[in-house]
């Protein structure tokens, strides 16, 4: 039984074996959620992998933000959270990158920023949201100038060409090239841009992509699209890609290959859905054709902008409210058999970098502080919860399977009215049988009341039903809630030093993770779960787990190091003596050999290397693994039985990271 405190945000995932668990706190409300783990209703597909971010103003210099050693940081966070946690960074103004000069009339650009930049989101795993935004260097300024209009085609081609040639069509083919962001707000800089330019700039972006690779995907126009009078640009080239006449081609009609949306709450959740929902329906009636198109609201934030403070934005409050609207998207649009609409994919734009005095409470992933009182000054970020949970959501596996909330106010498995939990189910089945890769089944519970925090307790008592017959299952609960995950009311009760203590980034980085709790014995056990958010995951097939402990190393520009536990063990009987720690279960990796001979005898080898560097400002990409391998060290454990076990790898990424 789960115990919620109602308003004080949590967020639970349980990988749970067939048995009923229970939490229990003085509460004032109850919530049965019952899961049936071998019912699969439809495809779970990680359509919230996505963030993003704009340059200040003056945004011709956004080389001097997008490639800054506290952007660098932030993007090598970004992109470490496990299992491709978030795939994609949405960035406005990018092609100020760029910039440009005219020799005898004819044009030559310099792409040394948006190289390194490019660069720098694919050393970390991750892939640009290319807005085709920007003047390049004031040089566009009237897209009703054909001579104009003609060689931003040629420019959007030499981009995209660039860029197949350096990484492949594969990878770049994988980009969602968008127009300029919110056209209907007209923040076009110096470029003056009618809607006739605007429709004349976006068949040049279109025609330049295809010339590169008709295989390259562009949409827009990444606008709120209000209905008219309102957003006179998202409707007029929601027309002219309809019906109207391609700019190059005289053709009718122009491709658009997938819908851009913003919608954001206005501080809550539900309202996002709803107005996506509403928009969409007078897309498709205006434009039958673009029914099957793909749709995306990249700035599906619960609150418009980034850089106002807010309490709520620091803790777990803001982390189970991107859940919140996830599970919302899941359950009431996606999972709707009446939905026609192509929902693929939703971001929110939080990769921002936090400012004095508010490192913890504007609309960012990580906090943000520039400590000046050290020589040199340097840089520390804090990893928020909201950026822990997206790492907890890639838990989920890729088929969604039925789940039933029974609560006053609960319809199916997302609450309504009076209750603030809500539930979402998946299943992960091995891609090949007899392998090391195992059944497993995640659970994700959470308890949000959107930006509100109170006092009050939910009960929650979970069933689940239907896991696979295998002799040896476990499970692992990951948690967090305002209590044990929230460095910034730790920061607070220090008297929310500007410059913290080397002391003090570590109590702080402590505070950074969620905690875990874990079972072996499985034939009678019950869950030790305390009130809060959780995450587990249960494993069949060989039961060998890598749990990761925290620890912190505060360095300049260091953040959290783990270190890894890797054991096994007989599951029949045995139980492991864990101390208190921060875990996360996973299948573990390579091919590893563990031989058991003793009993009950703990044996610990500790692998220590060191190696000198030549102290890189900007390490490479292999410098980084080569550090990162030095972060690990491992425990072996010895039982009473005699075992040789070979496994594979299934996530690596995830031990490290947490």
């Amino acid at each position: 039984m789960y115990a919620f405190r109602r308003c004080k945000s949590a967020v639970t995932w349980a990988f749970l074996l067939v048995f009923s668990t229970r939490l229990h706190i003085a509460s004032s409300s109850s919530v049965d959620v019952l899961v049936n783990a071998d019912k699969p209703l439809r495809k779970l597909t990680h359509f919230w992998r996505s963030t993003g971010f704009c340059a200040p103003l003056p945004h011709a210099d956004a080389r001097l933000y997008d490639l800054s050693a506290d952007q660098r940081l932030n993007l090598a966070l970004v992109g470490s959270a496990p299992r491709a946690a978030i795939e994609q960074v949405r960035v406005h103004w990018m092609l100020e990158l760029v910039s440009a000069r005219i020799v005898n009339g004819e044009f030559h650009y310099d792409f040394t920023y948006l190289d390194q930049f490019v660069h720098l989101l694919w050393q970390n795993g991750l892939k640009p949201g290319f807005e085709l935004m920007g003047s390049v260097s004031s040089t566009f300024r009237d897209f009703e100038d054909k001579s104009q209009v003609v060689e931003w085609r040629r420019l959007v081609y030499l981009i995209a060409q660039r860029y197949i040639e350096k990484y492949g069509l594969g990878f770049v083919s994988q980009w969602n090239f968008e127009t300029w962001n919110e056209p209907s707000n007209r923040d076009f800089d110096n470029v003056s841009m009618s809607i006739q330019g605007f429709l004349n700039y976006y068949d040049a972006c279109s025609e330049g992509l295809r010339m590169a690779s008709p295989a390259l995907r562009f949409g827009g126009p990444g606008d709120a699209c209000r209905s008219l009078p309102r957003s006179p640009y998202c409707w007029a080239l929601f027309q002219h890609c309809y019906n109207g006449t391609n700019y190059f081609t005289r053709q009718r009609g122009v491709r658009l290959d997938y819908i851009a949306l913003h919608k954001k709450g206005g501080g809550s959740t539900l309202p996002i859905l709803e107005q996506e929902v509403a928009t969409m329906h007078e897309v498709q009636q205006q434009f039958p054709v673009f029914r099957s198109l793909p749709v995306y609201n990249d700035e599906a934030d619960p609150l418009v902008g980034w850089n106002k403070p807010l309490t709520w934005r620091a803790d777990v409050t803001y982390a189970a409210m991107v859940v919140k609207v996830i599970c919302q998207h899941q359950d009431l649009l996606i999972a709707n058999e009446n939905n026609t609409i192509n929902y693929t994919l939703l971001s929110n734009d939080n990769a921002f970098l936090s400012y004095h005095p508010h490192p913890f409470t504007q609309r960012t992933l990580t906090a943000r502080f520039q400590v000046n009182n050290t020589n040199p000054p340097h840089v520390q970020l804090l990893r928020k919860p909201v950026l822990t949970v997206m790492g907890l959501l890639a838990l989920l596996g890729e088929q969604q399977v039925g789940v039933e909330v029974l609560s006053p106010g609960c319809r199916g498995n997302v609450c309504q009215g009076n209750s603030s939990v809500g539930a979402l189910a998946s299943v992960h089945l091995p891609a090949l049988p007899q392998s090391a890769d195992s059944w497993q089944s995640a659970v994700l519970l959470y308890n949000s009341r959107d930006n509100l925090t109170c006092n009050s307790s939910d009960i929650v008592t979970l069933r689940l039903t239907g896991a696979p017959a295998h002799t040896g299952l476990m499970y692992v609960t990951h948690y967090m809630d305002n209590n044990v995950s929230n460095p910034y009311e730790l920061w607070r009760q220090m008297g929310s030093p500007v410059y913290p203590t080397l002391q003090q980034f570590t109590q702080l980085r402590s505070l950074e993770v969620h905690t875990l709790t874990h079972s072996q014995n499985h034939s009678k056990s019950s869950l030790p779960y305390t009130a809060g958010v959780y995450t587990a995951q249960e494993s069949g097939g060989i039961h060998t787990h890598t749990h990761t402990h925290t620890h912190t190393h505060t360095h300049t520009h260091t953040h959290t190091h783990t270190h890894t536990r890797t054991h096994s063990q007989n599951h029949s009987k045995s139980s492991l003596p864990y101390t208190a720690g921060v875990y996360t279960a996973q299948e573990s990796g390579g091919i590893h050999t563990h031989t058991h001979t003793h009993t009950h005898t703990h044996t610990h080898t500790h692998a220590h290397t060191h190696k000198t560097t030549a102290s890189p400002v900007y390490p490479t990409l292999r410098v980084f693994t080569q550090l990162r391998s030095l972060e690990v060290h491992t425990h072996t454990y010895s039982y009473s039985y005699s075992l040789t076990l070979a496994f594979l790898c299934r996530s690596w990424d995830s031990a490290i990271w947490y």
